[in-house]
């Protein structure tokens, strides 16, 4: 999926407060019945049907993809989850993030959780929906492994000692070499955290007794969750997407990936419950929290501390159809998919017969043509790069611009991202 760099909006808060229970969600229509789970669940989101957010449910209780917005959606009743019971989720196929509209109440008792994974030595670790993948581990003596994924996603080196291996960066910056910080308070759009890259180390006596050397692998980024109901949410459990944590081994670690996004809307809001979107150890950044509602009498504001706003009449649930958005639309003159998976095994989104210097071209609308264009490639086995991207033609509601870019072989991860000139 491609995304680009949001603008920040503005709010000009009212001085008045919403009568309770004026608040519309739309597509709340209940047409998923209840989720009261009474045992530990996974839900698994690749079992949604494929569809829009707002039309007919094709397979109740699964929930719907749509790829336009890239979400999977629920559309429940009501939602309890009890003490002592957990809640979990399987990736759908794009990784796309977690909707729920309710057109009812929230109780959150027990633990909704959309952490990223831990790094392992298997493979890439997988986020939480809506997050991105931690880097690639070593697999043999010429493979060195690549950076982590995402907007925010860390970077390596080639250097023996790699010490500077970055974590994943999302509301505020990873440790060392991590990508950029990204995305807006309001959350819109929704999105998770990125992912740490591997890690490399080799050492004499100390600290293991005995000279030696190790990969150390990445977090995840944790997942991205908009929950919004029309009556009221209680949290008195836990409400997480925190990042991945690397592996660790004679006192290194490596790097986390960052905090992922939880973002909730309701009539009001309460409860002593906890709301975490942290980075995983080691170095991941923080990811983001947003509360809309017309009263909020939680006790904790969460961590990071949540940016906060009146709800208003009706919920805003995506982004405004003249919000700039970005895409790419062709590799080497090869058509890009519209709903890329980004496989790091066959099939894979796109196939180039032979690597070299390749023309990738991103299509701009909306967008001011003072912004820059950049694009990221992420190699399985190497350095993640940045490359600008040249304005070819149009104006601010639709423009071209096209990158060059040299490939190696093998797989590779490509993003593109529009950044706003600093005020």
């Amino acid at each position: 999926m491609i995304f680009g760099q949001s603008m920040i909006v503005v709010i000009t808060l009212a001085a008045t407060r919403l009568a309770m229970g004026d608040i519309i969600v739309p597509g709340a229509n209940g047409s998923d019945g209840v989720f009261n789970p009474v045992a530990n669940s996974q839900v698994d989101l690749s079992l949604a049907s494929t569809g829009t957010w707002n039309g007919a449910n094709g397979s109740p209780v699964l929930g719907v993809y749509d790829p336009e917005k890239w979400a999977v959606v629920f559309r429940y009743s009501s939602v309890n989850i009890p003490s002592n019971v957990t809640v979990t989720f399987k990736n759908h196929p794009s990784r796309a993030p977690v909707v729920w509209l309710v057109s009812g109440s929230v109780t959150i008792n027990g633990t909704l959780s959309l952490n990223g994974a831990a790094g392992n030595a298997l493979g890439l670790s997988e986020p939480g929906p809506g997050g991105f993948r931690s880097g690639r581990p070593r697999v043999n003596s010429t493979d060195i492994g690549s950076g982590g994924f995402g907007p925010g996603g860390g970077t390596i080196t080639t250097a023996t000692n790699d010490t500077s291996a970055g974590a994943g960066s999302y509301g505020s910056l990873g440790s060392n070499l991590s990508g950029p910080a990204y995305g807006n308070p309001r959350i819109i759009p929704l999105i998770g955290g990125s992912g740490g890259s591997r890690r490399y180390v080799s050492w004499g006596a100390v600290p293991c007794n005995t000279p030696g050397s190790a990969y150390f692998q990445p977090g995840a980024g944790g997942g991205a969750i908009l929950i919004a109901c029309q009556g009221s949410i209680v949290v008195a459990g836990t409400l997480q997407a925190n990042g991945g944590s690397g592996t660790s081994g004679c006192g290194v670690q490596g790097p986390g990936g960052s905090g992922g996004a939880l973002r909730i809307i309701s009539d009001s809001m309460s409860g002593s419950g906890t709301l975490r979107a942290i980075g995983g150890a080691s170095g991941g950044g923080t990811g983001r929290i947003r509360i809309e509602t017309n009263l909020n009498s939680m006790t904790d504001l969460g961590d990071p501390v949540a940016s906060q706003d009146f709800v208003g009449a009706t919920a805003q649930l995506w982004a405004e159809p003249l919000s700039p958005s970005l895409q790419i639309m062709s590799i080497s003159s090869l058509a890009a998919p519209g709903d890329p998976r980004a496989s790091s095994n066959f099939p894979a989104d796109m196939q180039l017969s032979n690597p070299e210097m390749t023309s990738i071209v991103v299509e701009a609308t909306n967008m001011p043509l003072e912004w820059a264009v950049q694009v990221r490639t992420v190699p399985l086995s190497g350095v993640a790069f940045y490359t600008d991207a040249i304005l070819v033609s149009g104006d601010e509601s639709y423009s071209t611009w096209e990158a060059q870019v040299q490939f190696g072989n093998g797989f590779s991860v490509v993003q593109a991202r529009a950044v706003a000139p600093p005020p």
